[in-house]
């Protein structure tokens, strides 16, 4: 377990995590972006049963992102103006729960979650606020289930786009 005891700074990447079966307590703490495009706050390649809790990721491109990172907890997370919150890309099996996303509309982007190519996943009782598009589901991202979570003032709430089939949306 990695618990951060002070906020962080960075004009580039945040953290970058290197090892799977590890816990990342952000502790109350921000990790602080320069809001430079391609940057990330908590990025995750090819990681599993990774823990990312309780910190505050602002101003990044990616406020977390997921490359062909499976069985991973992102949860009770603060991501405020980010150009996209949470972006999943080729990750399944992954929980996204009670976190907190909301953006300002960042050179035309502001994306609460994004799944691309994602499978299996499960995003309960998340607030997703003031974003272009709330949910999204890109180039079959199915079987992925989207529960109770808060969708407010977004430009759509949930977008499918060639995922139309086997999501299960219930309670939103």
């Amino acid at each position: 377990t990695y618990t951060l005891t002070d906020g962080i700074s960075s004009n580039g990447d945040g953290i970058v995590v290197e090892r799977s079966n590890i816990t990342i307590n952000g502790n109350g703490y921000t990790l602080q972006g320069a809001i430079s495009f391609d940057s990330r706050g908590i990025y995750l390649s090819g990681r599993e049963n990774v823990t990312v809790e309780n910190t505050q990721i602002k101003s990044f491109y990616y406020g977390i992102l997921l490359v062909s990172s499976d069985h991973n907890c992102i949860s009770g997370n603060t991501m405020v103006d980010n150009a996209n919150g949470i972006y999943m890309y080729s990750s399944s099996h992954n929980s996204i729960f009670r976190n907190d996303i909301t953006m300002v509309l960042w050179a035309g982007f502001g994306n609460g979650t994004i799944l691309y190519y994602s499978l299996n996943n499960t995003l309960a009782r998340n607030k997703v606020t003031n974003n272009n598009v709330g949910i999204a589901f890109y180039w079959y991202a199915h079987n992925n289930s989207i529960i109770e979570n808060d969708l407010t003032n977004n430009g759509a709430g949930i977008l499918s786009y060639n995922s139309n089939d086997y999501n299960n949306i219930v309670g939103n």
